[in-house]
C-alpha cells in the first residue's frame, strides 16, 4: 500500500542521521568528550524513530490501539521526548509501550544526554557505557528488522 511506501521513505530518512550521530559520537569519544553521550543518544533516537516508521503495529489506528489505547498511526511521527496529558505520549512513552526490552536503556541514555546538555555533565556512567546503551538499543531494533 502507498502508506507503507511513505513510512519506509520516512524511516529511510532517519537511518543516515542515525549513522551520522554515531560517527560524531565515536569521534568525540576518542577525545574523551562527554558530548559523545549526547550523540550516542541521538543515534538511538534516530534508530527509534526509524523503527516507529517500520513497525507494522503503527500502520493503522486499530492496530496501534490493539497494542495500547494511547497509540495511533500518528504515534510514529511524534517528535517530543516526554508525553503530556494534553498532547499524548512522547517518544519515551512509545518506546516503553512498543519496545519494553530496550525501554530502560533508552530512558537512561536520554537522561544522561539531558544531564550533559543542561545539568551536571556525565556522572555515574562512562562514555563507553553510554555507547553500550546505544549499541544495545540499535542492536535490538535491528534484530527485529525495524532498521
Amino acid at each position: 500500500p502507498p502508506a507503507n511506501r511513505v513510512n519506509a521513505a520516512v524511516a529511510a530518512e532517519h537511518k543516515p542521521e542515525q549513522l551520522k550521530a554515531c560517527e560524531t559520537a565515536t569521534l568525540l569519544a576518542r577525545i574523551n568528550n562527554e558530548w559523545a553521550s549526547v550523540c550516542f543518544f541521538y543515534s538511538a533516537y534516530r534508530a527509534v524513530r526509524c523503527a516507529f516508521n517500520n513497525d507494522e503495529r503503527l500502520n493503522s489506528d486499530a492496530a496501534a490501539r490493539d497494542v495500547n489505547a494511547k497509540l495511533s498511526v500518528s504515534s510514529r511521527h511524534i517528535d517530543f521526548h516526554n508525553g503530556h496529558p494534553n498532547r499524548g505520549p512522547g517518544v519515551n512513552d512509545v518506546v516503553r509501550i512498543l519496545y519494553p526490552a530496550i525501554a530502560a536503556e533508552y530512558e537512561l541514555l536520554h537522561t544522561k544526554s539531558v544531564e550533559v546538555r543542561y545539568r551536571t555533565g556525565l556522572i555515574g556512567l562512562s562514555i563507553e557505557q553510554t555507547k553500550g546503551l546505544a549499541d544495545a538499543i540499535i542492536g535490538e531494533l535491528d534484530g527485529r528488522g525495524l532498521l
